[in-house]
């Protein structure tokens, strides 16, 4: 920090980092900095409009900000190296809580979060945390900005005010009731009010999630669920349909990848498959160290003893090339179409000379067949639909349809086909 030119040789100057006005940062470094200035002769606080907390996060890592107002998702991700690099920066102190919501007109015909849906909102400044701690507050709803809005991401975080007092967004959101954007809608000529997330339907999503992913297990094997290490095969009508692939794929000396979305299942089937083909496959889940994945997948490719691979859909379901296997398996539906595609891809890679199958497991007369069902109608109807998974979907139906999708179809499960 070098003296300040125009002040006493011993004053430093500090740049303080904050954000595009009209926002709160603004508003809040001003103070601060009015108040380090008063009461410390020998620092001078020089504040620098950004673009908010995502740009100011690599400013100070490049040196260009000596201290910089960040918001907390922001820097959990930075902290964290989550989607990118993790950054090794002292925090000074934190300065307070955001409460994220939305705030209309008081005339607004919106009442709740749901009811936005489909209308233009204003999230703020590309480079503002707030937007994303919608991302996080959304998520937490089944919701996706980009998907369930219009999103409208705004220049200077000042100019959202005024678009939601003339109409051009019908909501605009922001963190505290006294964030400067909430009050210049607030001391509009029509007034204000706040919509909040609501924590009854919150919890209901999660009630929701928890049940279905129970079902699932249930659907795989009654051992995944009960957790009594079972695992026998004539308990799950999963495990047969797999032995009579398996079998097929044994008696032509091909390959075969099998996806599940539960770590706890690779061990079980791998155990099962390797009894069904007379020799060990591979197994690869998040626990699997980086450096080995690269060599389980060498000698899949290129030693032909090795007839399976098992693999969880998250770490196995991109990245990897395994186009020695001519055969696909999910074992259990991820029920997002774009996720179960890119794990099929990892056999439709460059250089694949096979024609390759690929067999989707599913229940009879459980809820993993209506859902399939739901799927293949809604994406008749929009693919867009579906990027956030069904599950999603289910979160949004009213109770007795719930109820009726899980609802157990006896005579359909009992047929044999």
């Amino acid at each position: 920090m070098p003296p300040s030119a125009g002040g006493p040789a011993s004053q430093n100057t500090v740049v303080l980092g904050t954000a595009t006005p009209g926002g709160g940062f603004p508003v809040y470094g001003a103070a601060f900095a009015d108040t380090v200035n008063e009461t410390e002769p020998t620092l001078a606080i020089e504040q620098r409009n950004t673009k908010g907390s995502t740009e100011n996060v690599p400013l100070l890592e490049a040196g260009r900000l000596d201290l910089a107002l960040v918001q907390g998702e922001v820097a959990h991700e930075a902290f964290n190296g989550i989607g990118r690099p993790a950054v090794n920066l002292p925090i000074v102190a934190a300065m307070y809580s955001t409460a994220g919501m939305f705030v209309v007109r008081a005339d607004s015909p919106h009442r709740t979060v749901h009811d936005l849906r489909g209308t233009p909102v204003a999230f703020g400044a590309r480079g503002s945390g707030l937007v994303i701690l919608a991302r996080y507050v959304l998520d937490g709803l089944g919701l996706d900005q980009e998907r369930d809005f219009q999103a409208v991401y705004l220049d200077r975080a000042g100019d959202g005010p005024a678009m939601v007092l003339d109409g051009r967004v019908a909501a605009l959101w922001g963190g505290g009731q006294g964030w400067p954007g909430f009050v210049a809608v607030a001391q509009g000529p029509a007034g204000g009010r706040f919509i909040v997330p609501d924590a009854e339907g919150i919890r209901r999503k999660g009630l929701i999630l928890s049940f279905l992913t129970r079902f699932k297990q249930i659907c795989n094997h009654p051992s995944q669920w009960l957790g009594d290490a079972s695992w026998a095969e004539t308990d799950s009508g999963k495990f047969g349909r797999l032995r009579e692939i398996a079998e097929i794929i044994a008696a032509r000396q091909d390959k075969m990848l099998v996806f599940t979305q539960f770590r706890e299942v690779t061990n079980p089937l791998a155990a099962f498959l390797g009894s069904v083909f007379g020799r060990p496959g591979f197994v690869l889940h998040g626990e699997t160290q980086i450096k080995q994945r690269g060599e389980l997948v060498r000698r899949f490719q290129e030693d032909e003893s090795i007839p399976f691979f098992v693999l969880s859909l998250k770490a196995g379901g991109t990245g990897l090339n395994l186009t020695a296997a001519a055969h696909v398996v999910h074992f259990d539906r991820w029920w997002n179409p774009a996720v179960e595609n890119q794990a099929t891809d990892r056999a439709f890679r460059i250089g694949q000379r096979k024609n390759v199958l690929v067999h989707k497991l599913v229940c009879r007369g459980t809820v993993e067949e209506k859902i399939d069902q739901l799927i293949e109608s809604k994406r008749r109807l929009s693919r867009d639909l579906l990027e956030g998974g069904a599950e999603l979907l289910l979160t949004e139906m009213k109770d007795d349809e719930i109820l009726k999708l899980v609802a157990l179809d006896i005579h359909a499960a009992s047929q044999e086909r």
